[in-house]
């Protein structure tokens, strides 16, 4: 089969999303991913080791001629930035197909700060151009300066021969089972609509604040069957005194992690990778977005109830903060998410 090299160098939840289109590939191409530290593990679920290999923050030689002996027929980056197509290119792969950048293609371009690497990308573009060299041989436009992250994924499918098949789960663990304090609460609770409440997320302005309240006043009023992720860099939250169907899970391994949500019927988080683990899971997903944009990188699922406000007129800002707080945030209210998950909680679950 062809050799096809994957470039996903961005976070976890990136990850998560290129997992439809790793596995419509994997029946044609013969696959390697490049990818970050972080996302290894996810890959490791459906590629054996030596066909991942690690990116860090600078490429060192040991891992450009890791990638170059793969001997890449294909490249591919969902990605509007040059730097990746370049490194195709240096790779010596004859085919490289992805989105070049441009207004249409390049997230974010309102923002000064993205407006300056828009630029610097697209005159390294420019010099490229003069001097005869191709970053892409197949290069794509996005079908809508709106559409969703996935939606990428699916252009660069269908430029390769086939399509994205979405049906979840998009993740297949192998048999396993989790710690025996887990597997109790799930046997404690079967027949049961368990939740996952995941209150972290890569940075502090997508940190909804209001996740403790909302396990005093609406969980553990109804005895609601819960899992409390616990991020090893926080928020920490308290378990009410009493509230015993509460189950908190320290930070562990992904793998913990997912099995978690495999087994759970809601995930309540941030705009995080949570939440695209629980779409690839098939499950009902309630997100807070803050300074991201949910038309781009919502969970990707018809199950998904997206939280966020357009008070602030710099939003998407994308971790950028130019107001005294963060308004994006503080104007989803708890009363709002609340409503939405005593719904639930109390059985009215007509599809979110």
């Amino acid at each position: 089969m062809p050799r096809l090299l994957i470039l996903e160098t961005r976070r976890l939840g990136d990850a998560v999303m290129s997992l439809p289109f790793l596995r419509g590939a994997a029946e044609k191409y013969e696959l390697h991913v490049a990818c970050s530290e972080a996302a290894r593990p996810l890959y490791e679920l459906a590629l054996p080791p030596e066909r991942i290999t690690t990116l860090g923050k600078r490429m060192s030689p040991a891992v450009f001629r890791e990638l170059r002996r793969f001997r890449a027929q294909i490249a591919v980056s969902v990605w509007a930035d040059v730097r990746d197509h370049l490194l195709m290119r240096a790779l010596g792969v004859p085919r490289r197909v992805g989105f070049p950048m441009n207004r249409m293609n390049y997230y974010a371009h309102h923002l000064a700060w993205r407006r300056r690497s828009l630029r610097i990308g697209e005159a390294i573009q420019g010099a490229c151009r003069v001097v005869g060299i191709a970053p892409l041989t197949e290069p794509l436009e996005r079908k809508s300066y709106r559409q969703h992250h996935v939606a990428a994924w699916g252009q660069l499918a269908e430029a390769l021969g086939f399509s994205l098949d979405l049906r979840p789960p998009w993740i297949d663990l192998p048999a396993g089972a989790l710690p025996e304090r887990a597997e109790c609460f799930f046997r404690e609770n079967q027949g049961t609509k368990i939740w996952l409440l995941h209150p972290g997320a890569a940075k502090e302005s997508r940190k909804w604040p209001h996740y403790g309240r909302m396990i005093g006043e609406v969980f553990a009023r109804h005895g609601t069957p819960l899992i409390l992720f616990q991020p090893a860099d926080g928020p920490v939250l308290e378990v009410p005194a009493g509230y015993a169907n509460c189950l908190p899970w320290p930070q562990g391994s992904l793998d913990e992690f997912l099995r978690l949500a495999a087994r759970s019927d809601f995930v309540l988080c941030n705009d995080s990778a949570a939440a695209h683990v629980g779409a690839a899971f098939g499950k009902r997903v309630l997100t807070v977005f803050g300074p991201g944009s949910a038309e781009w990188f919502a969970p990707y699922t018809p199950q998904a109830k997206i939280f966020e406000s357009s008070v602030c007129p710099f939003r998407p800002c994308y971790d950028r903060c130019v107001q005294p707080s963060y308004l994006c945030l503080e104007d989803v209210s708890f009363s709002r998410v609340a409503q939405a998950i005593e719904e639930l909680v109390e059985g009215k679950d007509a599809p979110l």
